[in-house]
């Protein structure tokens, strides 16, 4: 019944929320529209340059859509999310409504989500797992998150359904399950490369516990591996077709460790109790000197993605040592204030996406999930249930805090934490009864 009247308020918000496609959104209808044309890959470059749309509903005149479709394919970023959508506009159509339809795709997904983070926090108890249900009806973002064309929904379900399959392979490990867990890990990296470090990681940690059974469960952890290298090997097998090289993921990897410099210095985002960000030093316009330096020589083209992660890796190991080497404290700082406000900002996928819900409650909401959480944690702290989801959330913190910390990238990991913040609330909940 729950799961009924969430979906019911999911597809709503969908249809009703219609920010404009903008930015990383126009890339992915643009190269999920290439998909269903010429079944070929390429996001493009700079997609503001031959995908701008012609008005309010998203239109694309007929010289960009022919540019996009002759375009060199690339391995810009991995092609999951597009071929989602473009699976989607296979079975309903390329049209006007096609966003609308991608929305509620996704705000139904999302739905399909919740039931998974049911399924681990009932592991606990069924109070905490109808408690999660609450938490994630109530989180502004996860509802909201739907009506736009970003890879956080579909992540968010491939991050719950590891979830699941990592524990179902715990409690009773079979080559089936180990199987199912590469499978999902692979269908992860074809969306966002992100999971892979966490699995490794937990085995690595799995393995040790088991040691007196060692050969059993390395045999099950080489399964999983093997289903993740078959599930990735054909974006491989293309990328050393397209530039005689193998491209492990995107190529893009490199610009966004110069996003992340740029953020820590020239995009101060205010905390949310502050009305301005600190000012820039001294240090920091040294610094945003460099990175504009390397983003004004990046080479202008959009067929030789290869070219520009060439110059971007470049780039970015010049400009890191010299930071590292002339400011050493302002480089902790400065990514260390950029991963405190991304943790402490409500995980919306773009800046003042809340869909008309005030700014405070939402941070309120942010705020109020992540105490929980850290509570239900020490909680649960014995329990499998409870400390694996939370080690995904920890992950995705480390993972991104060298790269890039923005507060979208953790909202696939948020609805996780309901199941400690359930816990927490469960517990608390339990307190008046026990007086």
């Amino acid at each position: 019944m729950f799961l009924a009247v969430l979906l019911v308020v999911r597809v709503t918000a969908a249809i009703v929320v219609a920010p404009p496609v903008v930015a990383d959104a126009s890339g992915y209808d643009a190269s999920a529209y290439r998909l269903l044309e010429t079944g070929s890959f390429a996001y493009p470059l700079y997609h503001d340059a031959y995908w701008s749309p012609a008005g309010p509903d998203m239109t694309v005149d007929a010289a960009g859509k022919q540019e996009l479709l002759t375009a060199r394919p690339n391995a810009y970023t991995m092609p999951g999310y597009p071929a989602f959508l473009a699976a989607i506009w296979r079975v309903t159509g390329y049209d006007d409504d096609r966003l609308m339809v991608a929305r509620v795709a996704q705000a139904l997904l999302s739905v399909v989500t919740a039931a998974l983070v049911f399924v681990l926090a009932r592991r606990v108890s069924e109070r905490v797992g109808l408690i999660s249900l609450g938490l994630l009806a109530l989180y502004p973002p996860f509802t909201l998150a739907n009506s736009y064309l970003t890879t956080e929904p579909l992540h968010a379900f491939l991050t719950a359904a590891l979830c699941v399959a990592y524990l179902e392979w715990l409690e009773r490990p079979t080559p089936a399950r180990a199987a199912l867990v590469g499978l999902i890990v692979g269908l992860g990296l074809w969306v966002r490369p992100v999971l892979a470090l966490w699995v490794v990681a937990a085995t690595v940690v799995v393995l040790w516990r088991h040691r007196s059974a060692l050969r059993r469960w390395a045999a099950q952890a080489a399964v999983m591996a093997l289903a993740a290298v078959l599930v990735m090997a054909p974006w491989w097998i293309r990328s050393y077709v397209l530039y005689d090289r193998v491209v492990p993921f995107g190529t893009s990897t490199s610009v966004t460790v110069i996003e992340g410099l740029r953020r820590d210095v020239t995009d101060k985002t205010p905390f949310p109790w502050r009305r301005n960000g600190p000012a820039m030093t001294s240090e920091d316009r040294e610094i945003a000197a460099l990175i504009q330096k390397a983003r004004d020589g990046a080479p202008d083209t959009s067929e030789d993605d290869l070219a520009l992660l060439r110059y971007h890796s470049g780039a970015v190991s010049s400009i890191s040592r010299q930071v590292i080497d002339s400011y050493p404290s302002h480089v902790v700082s400065a990514r260390g204030r950029s991963v405190l406000v991304s943790l402490t900002w409500p995980a919306a996928v773009a800046p003042g996406a809340l869909g008309g819900v005030p700014f405070a409650v939402s941070w309120v909401a942010h705020a109020l999930l992540l105490a929980l959480s850290a509570v239900g944690v020490w909680l649960g702290r014995a329990r499998k249930e409870v400390l694996i989801p939370a080690s995904l959330l920890a992950y995705a913190v480390a993972f991104h805090a060298p790269i890039l910390p923005l507060w979208r990238y953790y909202l696939p990991f948020l609805p996780l934490a309901c199941i400690a913040a359930a816990v927490a609330l469960s517990a608390l909940l339990r307190l008046p009864r026990a007086r």
